[in-house]
């Protein structure tokens, strides 16, 4: 069977995955099936999460069949992670495109199965920079693709564009990143990147363009990135228009744990020692000084300003 890279680990998968670049044949960390999954028939109390989209619509249910997950997405597909998320069956509904499934398995189901092991995973895009990687986090709709996308063009190749693992080596906060690689709303395609033949195209779910192309995305092996600064992505305070409307301050420990609880992706939030373990690690990584709070409006004329206050920071003339 085929064998690809994500995460800077090794997944053998049954079918073709276009998006991963492939690996030579090794010991998988994960073992993916397509193949056809029927519901079990599960009491009440086995569905233990829900999941919702702002609209109140639910995105996904999680249950426990026995000690694995059972993972629905209503009228896309079910996903079935063993207990210790390395083997994954992926199953799509009637009519639903193997690119919808590969999307939830790549971007939503690998993350979650790395959480089972204790993986800090967050939601985020990421770039290099001269001096490291730098991390944008942020809810969904904050504009993160389109930031790196921006950042990309002017020679910061994407690291990866939904999902950061994150880990502590001494000293120092690492970046593992997913695979190379964006996705953009048409919009913010024309925007930023304009025309290209360089790249390809492939339409998502939810109406992103996938983007890959060598000049804009991080080619080789990328294994580990020292994490030049993590920034979270918010509204600009109330009253603030423009150039004003841009601005940076520096989180307190407190404001950086509550916003990577939010992002971080979680299985099982209702184990307690999991919880109890990943809290832990958060508090420590809390403390790091590579944390900022950038507040910008989603007006694409104003990605010049950004630009220039992530530059300032970074070169160290920014408070």
């Amino acid at each position: 069977m085929p064998h690809y890279r994500i995460y800077h680990r090794i997944l053998r998968c049954n079918e073709a995955l276009p998006e991963l670049p492939t690996a030579r044949s090794a010991k998988p960390y994960w073992d993916v099936r397509f193949e056809p999954l029927s519901d079990p028939k599960l009491p009440k109390d086995a569905w233990y999460h829900t999941w919702r989209l702002p609209n109140g619509r639910i995105a996904m249910k999680a249950a426990r069949v026995g000690r694995a997950f059972f993972l629905y997405f209503p009228k896309l597909g079910r996903f079935l992670v063993s207990a210790r998320g390395h083997r994954i069956v992926v199953s799509g509904e009637r009519g639903i495109e193997r690119r919808v499934l590969r999307h939830l398995l790549l971007d939503q189901v690998i993350p979650w199965s790395l959480s089972v092991r204790g993986k800090l995973v967050v939601h985020a895009g990421a770039v290099q920079a001269p001096g490291g990687a730098v991390v944008f986090v942020g809810d969904a709709g904050r504009g993160k693709s389109t930031l790196c996308a921006s950042l990309a063009k002017q020679g910061w190749p994407v690291l990866t564009d939904d999902g950061v693992l994150i880990e502590r080596k001494k000293d120092t906060l690492t970046l593992v990143p997913s695979y190379p690689g964006i996705r953009l709303w048409p919009d913010s395609d024309r925007a930023i990147l304009g025309a290209c033949a360089s790249r390809t195209r492939n339409q998502t779910r939810a109406g992103k363009r996938r983007l890959r192309s060598r000049a804009w995305c991080a080619t080789g092996r990328i294994s580990a990135a020292s994490i030049a600064r993590i920034y979270f992505l918010e509204r600009p305070s109330r009253g603030t228009s423009g150039n004003q409307a841009v601005s940076m301050e520096k989180p307190t420990a407190a404001q950086v744990f509550m916003a990577l609880v939010r992002q971080t992706f979680r299985l099982n939030p209702t184990d307690p020692k999991a919880m109890l373990r990943e809290f832990l690690v958060l508090k420590a990584i809390a403390r790091r000084p590579v944390f900022r709070t950038l507040r910008y409006p989603l007006e694409y004329k104003l990605l010049p300003r950004i630009h220039h206050v992530l530059r300032s920071d970074l070169d160290g003339r920014c408070s």
